[in-house]
C-alpha cells in the first residue's frame, strides 16, 4: 500500500507531514492513531473475557486505517492461539446502517460470534440495533466494542466501550427514543463488554 504522493514529495526534497500512515518505503513524518493497536486491543479485550468467536465490523478495506485495524485483530487472535476465520470479518460503509448490515451477516452465521469489534462508533450503533432486532441482548448475549470516539451522536460526549476508554458504552449514544428499542438500559450500559454466554 505505498502512496505515490509520498514518493512525489520526497523526490522534490521539500518538507511535508502526512495525516495518516502508509506502507511507503521512504521514512517520513506523519500524525496518526495506531489503528493496529485499536484492532488488537478491542479483540484482545474480548479474548480476555473468554470469547473465542469474535467478529469484526469495519469500513472499506481500501482505507489504510481499516487495513491496520484488521491486521491488529488478526494479530490478537494469533497471539491467543485462535484460528482466524475470514467469515468473521465483514466490511461495509462507515455508517450506522453499514454496521447494521454487517452485523446481520455475522449474526446469520451458523456459528455466530459472541462478540463484535467495530471499527467506528457509528457502526457500533448499527451493530447494537441489529443485535436487539435479532432478539439478543447487547452486552449480554453479544458483546460490542466501538472505536474512534466519534462525537456526532446527540452532541453527547459520553464514550462507548472504545478500545482506549472504559467509561460508558455505545448505548449512551442512542437517542432516548431509540434506546429501549435497541435493548439498551442501565443494566446493558454496564456490560456492553460481557463474558460469553452459552447458547442452547
Amino acid at each position: 500500500r505505498p502512496d505515490a504522493r509520498i514518493a512525489y514529495l520526497t523526490a522534490r526534497g521539500g518538507p511535508f507531514v502526512t495525516f495518516g500512515r502508509s506502507e511507503s518505503p521512504t521514512p517520513h513524518p506523519f500524525v496518526d492513531i495506531d489503528h493496529t493497536v485499536v484492532g488488537a486491543e478491542g479483540c484482545g479485550r474480548f479474548i480476555g473475557l473468554g470469547h473465542r468467536r469474535i467478529g469484526q465490523v469495519t469500513g472499506p478495506t481500501d482505507l489504510m486505517f481499516i487495513h491496520h485495524q484488521r491486521l491488529g485483530y488478526a494479530q490478537s487472535l494469533a497471539q491467543a492461539g485462535i484460528d482466524f476465520d475470514p467469515a468473521l470479518q465483514v466490511e461495509d460503509a462507515l455508517t450506522e446502517e453499514g454496521g447494521a448490515r454487517a452485523a446481520g451477516i455475522l449474526l446469520s452465521l451458523p456459528n455466530a460470534p459472541t462478540a463484535i469489534v467495530c471499527g467506528h462508533d457509528l457502526m457500533a450503533l448499527g451493530v447494537i440495533r441489529m443485535v436487539a432486532q435479532r432478539g439478543l441482548r447487547p452486552g449480554t448475549d453479544v458483546g460490542v466494542i466501538g472505536g474512534d470516539n466519534d462525537g456526532n451522536n446527540d452532541g453527547d460526549n459520553d464514550r462507548d466501550n472504545d478500545s482506549d476508554n472504559d467509561s460508558g458504552n455505545v448505548c449512551d449514544k442512542l437517542s432516548k427514543s431509540d434506546s429501549s428499542a435497541a435493548g439498551c438500559n442501565d443494566e446493558t450500559k454496564s456490560r456492553a463488554c460481557a463474558r460469553p454466554r452459552t447458547r442452547s
